[in-house]
């Protein structure tokens, strides 16, 4: 990992309100929905964050933790989630990332998969997910998990096969370190898609001050046939200093009903992080 990306530095910024908010939402209606959910986490990172290393929290969960908004029922399944990993005290002190809003979210007969470049990181994972389950599941009922230690462009069309067949959620969330992960994480998408065909793929981008995420649209548009959304938020016009000014998910092969009902999550979440030169759009792919 470079100098250039370290993960706890982003814990709890606008991009973690946008994906964890939607993602709860997505875990919450599929389980309804099938008796067995598989969920596939191509970055997983350490799972559990202290909230007093998180740099960028007063400004994006914190904010949103604070608001109105944050009581809006499409919100229950993240907020009360987030709550139940701080044991229902407050103010808060942790914030669970992907990996363990999902395995709190899920059921026994559900398999996860978690996946990371960084040994140190998985190994952080596997720590965190054992003490979760160790506070708030009994024998044998927390789901089943599956850890990978490497690239996610090998292990991912690898491991997707085992999957046909199968109802779940795959979740990407790459740094874009390189300026050619942009192509790659399409054509990723694009060989688990057609391995999956089952599968409902969820892919975070950021937009940098120095904006690539065109590369990503246009391959993703170039490879993959079927119509694909966006759910993009840019808070605002870049300052010199500034990295990260905005970021969307695309939905691959997520079901039309669902994807209508997530409109007043990025309406509320607008409310509270775009300014007057930032823009938002939901619907399908530019």
């Amino acid at each position: 990992m470079t100098d250039q990306y370290r993960h706890i530095q982003h814990v709890g910024d606008h991009g973690d309100a946008l994906k964890h908010t939607v993602l709860a939402h997505l875990l919450t209606r599929f389980r309804a929905e099938h008796q067995q959910l598989y969920f596939i986490d191509s970055h997983a990172a350490s799972g559990v964050y202290s909230i007093a290393a998180a740099q960028d929290w007063s400004s994006g969960i914190g904010k949103l933790w604070s608001s109105a908004f944050c009581e809006h029922p499409l919100l229950a399944p993240w907020k009360n989630t987030v709550l139940r990993c701080n044991q229902h005290h407050t103010p808060l002190h942790c914030y669970p990332g992907s990996p363990a809003l999902a395995f709190l979210l899920l059921r026994s007969q559900d398999q996860l998969y978690f996946g990371d470049l960084q040994a140190t990181e998985l190994n952080q994972l596997k720590y965190c997910i054992k003490e979760l389950e160790n506070s708030f599941f009994t024998s044998d009922s927390a789901p089943k998990i599956h850890f990978y230690q490497g690239d996610c462009h090998t292990w991912l069309p690898n491991t997707a096969q085992q999957w046909q067949g199968k109802p779940g959620i795959l979740l990407m969330d790459p740094p874009y370190e390189q300026e050619t992960d942009y192509e790659k994480v399409a054509l990723t998408l694009n060989t688990v898609h057609h391995l999956w065909p089952e599968g409902s793929l969820i892919l975070w981008y950021p937009h940098y001050k120095e904006d690539l995420s065109f590369k990503l649209f246009n391959t993703i548009k170039q490879v993959i046939p079927m119509q694909c959304w966006q759910m993009d938020l840019v808070v605002r016009k870049p300052f010199p200093n500034d990295r990260l000014v905005g970021c969307g998910l695309l939905f691959i092969n997520v079901p039309p009903v669902v994807l209508s009902e997530m409109q007043p999550i990025l309406d509320g979440l607008v409310s509270l992080f775009m300014e007057y030169s930032g823009h938002c759009f939901f619907g399908p792919l530019k």
